[in-house]
Parts: structure tokens; sequence; C-alpha cells
């Protein structure tokens, strides 16, 4: 595998930091700094960040695991006007094509069962996604209704998926213009009804 240079290490940490934010503790991502030639790095590298607590050393292809040219499908934003305009849907769930170069719609769903949207979240594969979600508001205000966007990462996915999907993130977050609410989970109790019913009572 290649090293990669200063730069590209800072956009890694970049897209690593949602991971951290999560609490995620798997094994760290030692960076070094290098001169930008791709030959193979012989030796461990002397230099340990001193934010980052080393288990062990990957030495990273940029192009394999930083997703930054990754692309957001048209049915995406199609689909997603049908949810939010059409009501023809009340969630979507949404993944990274087989060949890891575009964001697609993996499902979509009219059943209003939130249990039904929780059932479609892999237990071990990270997805995105979202939920048209309807509430009752305090002070008997009658129902409400906020679309949620959901970054699921479970604690059991695989490191290299959890890298993509963060750093593939926000090409699909920009393009999804009318979202109120984000959720990021890594277990199902974080992304349950009355989690995130926690956060949208609070929103004004």
């Amino acid at each position: 595998m290649k090293v990669l240079g200063e730069a590209l290490a800072r956009q890694l940490r970049a897209a690593a930091r949602p991971l951290a934010e999560s609490g995620w503790q798997s094994p760290a991502i030692l960076i070094c700094p290098y001169s930008g030639n791709t030959s193979d790095l012989a030796e461990p590298c002397p230099k340990q960040q001193p934010s980052l607590p080393l288990t062990f050393i990957f030495l990273l292809n940029f192009q394999s695991w930083y997703a930054s040219g990754v692309g957001v499908s048209s049915t995406c934003l199609d689909t997603f006007q049908d949810l939010k305009l059409g009501k023809k849907h009340k969630y979507i769930v949404f993944s990274l094509s087989d060949d890891l170069k575009e964001i697609i719609v993996a499902k979509t769903s009219a059943d209003s069962n939130y249990e039904s949207f929780i059932a479609d979240l892999p237990e071990t594969e990270c997805r995105w996604a979202v939920y048209d979600f309807e509430y009752d508001a305090e002070g008997g205000a009658g129902k409400r209704n906020k679309l949620i966007f959901v970054s699921w990462s479970p604690d059991d996915a695989k490191i290299k998926s959890k890298m993509l999907y963060a750093s593939s993130r926000d090409a699909l977050r920009r393009a999804l213009v009318g979202i109120t609410a984000e959720v990021q989970g890594t277990a199902y109790d974080e992304i349950s009804y009355e989690a995130v019913f926690d956060k949208v009572k609070r929103l004004r």
C-alpha cells in the first residue's frame, strides 16, 4: 500500500472526525509526514501524531479510502423530492454503488411503522437515510413532521466502509435541501424513535 502525503492526511483526519465524535474506538490511524514519493514505506513511521491513540498502523491508499470524488445519482434527488413534496415515500435508504463511485437509492418505503425503517438499516453495513418523522407536538398543538437525515455507521461495519461513508456523507447531505435535523447512529438505540423524538422536539 502507499503512504499519504501531509495534505491528504489532513483531509483523511477531517473525514475520520465524525467517527471520533460518535465514540468510535477501533484502532486509530497513523498518518506519517511524507515527501510525496509513491514508493512503499520500507520501515514503520517513527513519528506518531500526538492526538491519535495508536494501536497499530494503517498505510492508506488515498484513492480507495478517501472518496472525495463520489457523486450523487440524480435518482437520489428525484426520490428525495418525491418524499419531501409528493409524500410518496416515508423513508429513503441510500448506499454507495458497488464500484464506490456514486451514491444511489438502496430502498424506498411508504411503511409508516418506524420499526420497519430500523429493520432496513443493516447490522454490519453503513447507510444513509432520510425519514419523514411525524410526532405529536407538545401542548396539544397537533401533528408535526420533520425530515431527518440519518448517518448509520454500526460498530460492526468494516473500518474501510466507515471511512468511505464518513468522507462521502457531505456530498449527499448538501444535495438534500430541506433537512430539518441530523442523527448519527452506531447502535440501534441511538436512532430509536425515542432518541430521534428527543432531538426533534427541541427544534423550533
